[in-house]
């Protein structure tokens, strides 16, 4: 017998029980109240994946971050609304912004400080609670680190320097009025991917995802590319594509990688120029449906297929790539006009 249909029997009254009656149907309606809201919300969650880029799920943290800076924030909570788990949302927090997500809320609530120091009456004290420093001496270290004087002194001197301001991600990577044409919520196009070092291992074989995969994740991990101070992505395509009657094909996965890093066996050093870009969000099942929407897409706009490389960031590189892994892909594009 399923939940509602007991329930509905407690209510009818063919439960003759008052004893049990009462505090049951509550644990009932309790237990399928929480499910319902776990479906909801696992759906919510789902769409809202696919719907938004890395981009804009990241800036969707920040604007958290900015509304809740005189609160205590749990990284768990700000990752969360980037519909990333803690750790992909620290690695792409740090790729994205060039700032590690404390480091970030540290510099926007001393910089809110600061300008209050100058524009108001309100006591260091007061600023320094408001800002969620525990005790005004690790309040005073940090402004000093990041101004060069006492917060006290800084108040004295009223003069404001350049603060670090909210980040917006969309302003800084998106092309301005360059957006498609009719409006596609899931394609946006970027101002440009700048030029990448990348190192590179390719993989041909039944399954070249996983083979390329494991051989780059195991290298980079060696090599101190997967520390949580390095903020890494992965990229990868098709390299060749798959064919009819042919049960191989090629895959070849990129992994960014600084100056300090050399080439070994099996693992190649590339320089990516870098281009102009779409980028729409999909799962590895739906890459399929993507690009033919992509190509749909491609017809109606300004644009036309750029000679540059067709990217797919895998945005879980820490994870083997199965069905479910979030990607965003990567249209290259020329103007037309």
């Amino acid at each position: 017998m399923n939940l509602i249909r007991v329930a509905a029997r407690l209510f009818s009254g063919a439960n003759k029980s008052p004893r049990f009656k009462t505090p049951l149907a509550g644990f009932l309606i309790l237990t399928m109240t929480r499910n319902v809201k776990t479906s909801v919300l696992s759906g919510h969650i789902l769409r809202a994946r696919i719907v938004m880029n890395s981009y804009e799920r990241i800036q969707n943290a920040i604007d958290y971050i900015e509304e809740n800076l005189r609160q205590p924030l749990g990284l768990e909570a700000v990752a969360s609304r980037a519909f990333f788990s803690l750790s992909q949302f620290y690695r792409m927090f740090h790729a994205l912004t060039g700032h590690t997500v404390k480091d970030y809320i540290r510099k926007r609530r001393l910089s809110e400080a600061a300008h209050r120091l100058v524009f108001t009456d309100d006591r260091i004290i007061d600023i320094c609670f408001d800002y969620c420093f525990e005790y005004q001496e690790s309040f005073t270290r940090a402004f000093s680190k990041m101004f060069g004087s006492a917060p006290g002194s800084f108040r004295k001197n009223k003069e404001l320097p350049p603060l670090f301001e909210q980040l917006d991600l969309i302003e800084h990577y998106f092309a301005p009025n360059e957006q498609q044409a009719p409006a596609d919520p899931r394609i946006k196009v970027l101002k440009e991917i700048p030029p990448m070092r990348v190192a590179s291992c390719r993989a041909v074989s039944a399954t070249p995802e996983h083979d390329a995969w494991r051989t780059l994740m195991d290298w980079a991990d060696k090599n101190g590319l997967l520390a949580p101070s390095r903020p890494y992505r992965l990229f990868g395509f098709d390299n060749p594509g798959p064919s009819e009657n042919c049960p191989t094909h090629g895959y070849e996965f990129w992994i960014t990688a600084g100056p300090d890093i050399d080439t070994s066996k099996n693992i190649e050093i590339k320089e990516f120029p870098g281009g102009l870009y779409a980028v729409t969000p999909t799962t590895v099942a739906g890459i399929s449906g993507a690009w033919k929407h992509f190509i749909a897409w491609l017809k109606i706009s300004r644009y036309t297929h750029g000679p540059h490389q067709c990217l797919e960031e895998h945005l879980s590189p820490a994870e083997t790539p199965n069905d479910k892994t979030q990607i965003d892909l990567y249209l290259p594009l020329t103007r037309t006009s």
